[in-house]
């Protein structure tokens, strides 16, 4: 920490610089009470430099208020004589990678930030009072759903569009992970698993409360599966051969904690619509929705047993969700044949994978009932309209 001569803003007196971050520098009073970040952009330490729009300090309080101005105290903008904002300071040490997780959980749960540098411990600190976990660098805690639309600067030297910088840490969070490996289950690497689930909730649970985020904290297998899920849906490329039934049974995992969305949907929606349906739409769309009910309640059975074969349960809830919504997609009969089979195909495959066994020996369980009866019931009708066609020729 470097003594500076002593400076006033807005009578509080600083004379120790903390640090020079990317784009503030950071002053500490002489009663180690506040804490003054000045813009680069103002300072005389770096007068040519930029700053993005999360960084000017009207914003910087916006953010710090609205994380930590309960728990630690409001931040304010000061104006005199030199532009920045003031916030409490807090004495502690840098925590450790869990406990940082469990902190931008609890942001995100409670605000929808996400803390996209979170690989950075130093922008946390637990108080040496009572060993609470704070952000006390909230640059790049951000809205997903504003990254696109937050004003950029484009001075200086230092890269400053919001997007950027984040698209800089989503990749940093990806190599980290690929380069720790499942096989260490990500050792030490919970703050870059946390935001990338984090990241996939937000892109495809936006909805979410705050006590069904708080279900994340100390539930190691649910963020490794939504930090899988994300890999694979940022990569865009759908997973094949072993790697298809650990991404269905993460899936699967993610779907039993979270709703899934297509179980939203009535069953029985629209039959009637449009006014003027003809018989034969309303019988087929009854038909839809009598199946997707039999796959729901399955799903209900096999999520009261989930305990007991986490991985086969998580893939099979996947793999009922994937024919629940190829059924109600579906627009005749022989597409939800196909569907059936395929499924059927995919659950020997899954039972064999999860059991350590060939597909011949593996038990494939009721799942494989439930769709044998399906397909049975449906394969049956069309001999029987085959055959009431031919007599009628």
């Amino acid at each position: 920490m470097q003594v500076i001569p002593i400076f006033h803003e807005e009578g509080i007196e600083f004379d120790r610089l903390l640090g020079n971050g990317a784009f503030n520098d950071v002053y500490l009073s002489k009663t180690s009470l506040y804490v003054f970040k000045q813009p680069k952009v103002k300072s005389p330490l770096t007068p040519n430099s930029a700053i993005p729009s999360t960084d000017i300090p009207e914003n910087a309080v916006l953010v710090w208020n609205s994380i930590n101005g309960e728990k630690l105290g409001n931040a304010r903008v000061a104006n005199k004589p030199y532009y920045g904002w003031l916030s409490p300071y807090v004495a502690g040490k840098t925590p450790s990678s869990k406990e940082v997780s469990s902190e931008i959980i609890n942001i995100y749960a409670n605000t929808k930030r996400i803390v996209y540098d979170a690989h950075q411990l130093k922008n946390f600190i637990k108080r040496e009072s009572d060993k609470k976990i704070f952000c006390i660098d909230l640059g790049l805690a951000i809205l997903p759903a504003t990254i696109k639309i937050l004003d950029t600067s484009t001075n200086g030297s230092v890269d400053t569009s919001v997007e950027k910088n984040i698209e800089k840490c989503l990749c940093t969070h990806v190599v980290r992970l690929q380069s720790s490996g499942k096989a260490t289950n990500y050792k030490n690497e919970e703050p870059s698993v946390t935001v990338l689930a984090l990241e996939y909730l937000a892109e495809n649970y936006p909805l979410l409360t705050t006590k069904e985020i708080e279900k994340l904290d100390n539930n190691e297998a649910l963020l490794h599966a939504l930090a899988d899920a994300y890999l694979v849906q940022r990569s865009g490329i759908q997973p094949s051969g072993n790697q298809e039934y650990e991404y269905l049974s993460n899936l699967g995992i993610i779907y039993y904690h979270f709703h899934s969305p297509i179980f939203s949907v009535n069953p029985h929606e629209d039959i009637f619509h449009p006014p003027h349906s003809d018989a034969a739409s309303v019988k087929f769309r009854m038909l839809k929705g009598n199946l997707m009910v039999a796959l729901k309640n399955y799903m209900q059975k096999n999520n009261s047993r989930w305990i007991h074969n986490k991985k086969l349960s998580s893939a099979k809830n996947a793999l009922t969700i994937q024919l629940t919504s190829a059924i109600h997609n579906a627009s005749n009969k022989a597409n939800i044949i196909e569907s059936i089979k395929i499924t059927i195909e995919k659950n020997r495959k899954v039972s064999a994978y999860f059991s350590n066994q060939t597909e011949q020996s593996a038990k494939l369980g009721e799942f494989d009932i439930v769709l044998q009866k399906m397909l049975t019931e449906l394969t049956k009708t069309e001999e029987q309209k085959s055959e009431g066609e031919t007599r009628g020729m």
